[in-house]
């Protein structure tokens, strides 16, 4: 039973672990991606929140899966 109750515990600790959310920019790890400034010098970048299993499956395949908990863009500025 012990053995049982250990197995367990271990399938949701790594189900946690593979659920855990990251914050990938342009929605693949190791991109870079970035618009043009606008007139008042800001510029977006995409991003993407996504499982930790998502991001290194897609790192091993190499390409977007487009699964994500939410995505979105940031405005950065240009000006100090």
């Amino acid at each position: 039973m012990r053995r049982k109750t250990v197995g367990i515990f271990l399938l949701v600790v790594v189900a946690l672990l593979l659920a855990f959310p990251l914050h990938i920019g342009c929605g693949h790890l190791l991109y870079a991606c970035v618009t043009a400034p606008d007139d008042t010098g800001t510029f977006y970048t995409y991003y993407e929140i996504e499982p930790l299993g998502i991001t290194v499956v897609e790192t091993l395949i190499g390409t977007n899966l487009g699964i994500a908990y939410w995505s979105g863009r940031e405005g950065h500025s240009l000006k100090k």
